[in-house]
């Protein structure tokens, strides 16, 4: 068996003792810098998250909207009643305005729909499938808005009247 001297008993690797308090100080300091900082870091990156996410909400309604202006476009002038051969009835920088002829138009859903259920005056047989749609862009403060109006034909009186708005 070997034994210690008195300098191998003493040394640092024998040495028993407390943690000071300027030691413990000092660790919960570093810990707490580093946990602002991990804060930080989480904070940021979800704020970017939520960034990101508004973002790609907005471009797949932006992505919708175009799709059905882009059918509806396509089918501009289709069995027109005003301008067959000029389907545009008006373009303007921030709005457009064509008509078409839409066979799947349920006139008598969206009058008593719209009308709480009671269609008193309004007869759908007073209208036919042809509509006009103008899409306008209106701008509040930093806001824009695509808004859709659609006019049903009205033959009696041989105009387009709002008389069944969209449902």
């Amino acid at each position: 068996m070997k034994c210690l001297t008195e300098k191998q008993k003493t040394g640092p690797l024998r040495r028993k003792h407390a943690i000071t308090i300027v030691e413990l100080i000092i660790a919960l300091a570093l810990a707490a810098i580093a946990a602002v900082g991990i804060y930080s870091v989480f904070i940021t990156q979800q704020k970017e998250s939520l960034s990101q996410r508004t973002y790609n909400d907005l471009q797949n309604n932006l992505r919708f909207a175009m799709d059905y202006m882009k059918g509806e476009l396509l089918l501009a002038g289709f069995d027109a009643v005003e301008d067959p051969v000029a389907p545009i009835l008006d373009a303007q920088t921030n709005s457009i305005a064509f008509e078409y002829y839409n066979e799947n138009l349920d006139l008598t859903k969206r009058i008593l729909t719209n009308h709480g259920g009671s269609a008193t005056g309004l007869n759908p047989g007073d209208y036919t499938n042809h509509i006009k749609v103008t899409y306008s862009l209106s701008t509040a403060g930093t806001v824009r808005d695509l808004i859709r109006k659609e006019e049903v034909w009205h033959p009696a009186t041989s105009t387009y009247v709002d008389a069944v708005p969209a449902g």
